[in-house]
């Protein structure tokens, strides 16, 4: 199996360490890591679970495990469960039976991360791609998980694309370039998402370990991993600190608009204005 690059920069996110205080009031105990037993992957999954919550101090009982063909992508079916693998009830009942999530209470929600581990699916099948195709990602939909729709009943991801959950659209996400901790902005009135004459809540910030296993390395203790997996858990770990300089490799061609993102991030840090600079690639 293998993922894009731009997966190794998302899951590296919250490969940070818990030491230091917690970013967006987030603790060790708040994060729950899925781990794919199915035995095409021969542990591999539940050996980089293991090993990411021993780095993180993160309790061995948040690990979810979940059995599902560890394809890339997977069919509308495979995920609601009316076919296949039901890959959302697995981690729905997860979090309920283990971890004590109740969910129609957020703000009592132990969890507020999750973490999906090496061989999780990341592609759900639809007719088409793009912000108004059908095909989604499963982090988006378990960024919305046990929302419910007036029209569905509980837990609208069940439901098939056709009747326009907003995971498979380009809807804005409501967190984005919010100053304010998740724990607090999952409950508050900024939390909406309007879609359909319908409203979603956010439940989850969702991101991944994952990376390319053409280079493996055997971890004492642990077995064997992908090596750029086993490096964003250690680097993570050393990231400490939460100040610092930042360099940001941007495209090679300006068209793509990331120059004037750099530039607005810029502009609103406060303590060191210029921080980010364009390498000129």
């Amino acid at each position: 199996m293998s993922r894009c690059a731009a997966i190794l920069i998302a899951a590296f996110v919250f490969s940070l360490s818990f030491t230091a205080p917690c970013l967006c009031g987030i603790s060790p105990h708040n994060v729950g890591v899925v781990a794919n037993l199915h035995a095409t992957l021969a542990g591999m999954s539940r050996r980089i679970a293991d090993y990411y919550c021993a780095t993180a101090g993160i309790p061995q009982a948040n690990i979810i495990e979940i059995n599902v063909w560890p394809n890339e992508d997977i069919a509308q079916s495979d995920w609601s469960g009316e076919s296949g693998w039901n890959l959302a009830g697995q981690i729905r009942s997860g979090l309920i039976t283990q971890l004590g999530v109740d969910p129609a209470d957020p703000a009592n929600d132990p969890i507020q991360v999750l973490v999906l581990c090496y061989g999780v699916p990341s592609r759900i099948l639809g007719d088409s791609g793009g912000l108004t195709g059908e095909a989604t990602s499963v982090d988006s939909y378990l960024t919305l998980l046990f929302n419910t729709d007036p029209d569905l009943g509980p837990d609208v991801i069940d439901g098939d694309s056709q009747y326009g959950y907003p995971g498979n659209h380009g809807v804005a996400n409501p967190y984005y370039q919010k100053d304010q901790d998740f724990t607090e902005f999952r409950i508050s009135a900024a939390n909406s998402i309007s879609y359909n004459e319908n409203t979603y809540k956010m439940r989850y910030l969702v991101c991944r370990l994952d990376a390319y296993d053409s280079i493996m390395e055997n971890v004492p203790g642990y077995g064997t991993m992908p090596r750029d997996v086993k490096d964003m858990i250690d680097r993570g770990h050393l990231a400490v600190s939460q100040s610092g300089r930042f360099v940001l490799d941007e495209p090679w061609h300006s068209s793509y608009g990331h120059s004037e993102y750099t530039a607005t991030a810029s502009r609103k840090r406060t303590k060191r204005p210029r921080p980010w600079r364009s390498t000129g690639r």
